[in-house]
């Protein structure tokens, strides 16, 4: 998977669309996730955001085949998000235990939201 680079606005709403397109056969297969979890964090930090198919927002919202998700997070998360460059993974869940990263170390940025100027 191709990384892509993320840039937030502070104090704006985000949203974003990735793409699964080859998937390992030796993989299991993709529409028998139980969630997809974006985690982001500057370094030596803990995890500042964390989007996920499950649960509440910020949300990550899959199509029935569960090879799109539309990434979507609202103003008053990123109006706390520390400025400054930053990390994430985009790691997707499978029964018994089985964990896939799809993205790993991706680069991220928060910037000031030129509309709270």
């Amino acid at each position: 998977m191709e990384k892509w680079n993320v840039i937030f606005a502070q104090g704006a709403e985000f949203q974003d669309i990735v793409t699964v397109g080859v998937w390992p056969t030796t993989y299991p297969a993709l529409n028998t996730a139980t969630e997809w979890r974006l985690t982001v964090s500057q370094p030596n930090t803990a995890a500042f955001l964390v989007a996920s198919s499950i649960g509440a927002s910020p949300k990550i919202t899959l199509n029935v085949a569960m090879t799109v998700a539309t990434i979507k997070v609202p103003a008053s998360v990123t109006a706390l998000m520390p400025l400054g460059s930053a990390r994430y993974d985009l790691d997707i869940f499978f029964p018994s235990s089985v964990t896939k990263r799809l993205i790993s170390l991706g680069a991220a940025q928060v910037n000031t939201y030129a509309g709270a100027i």
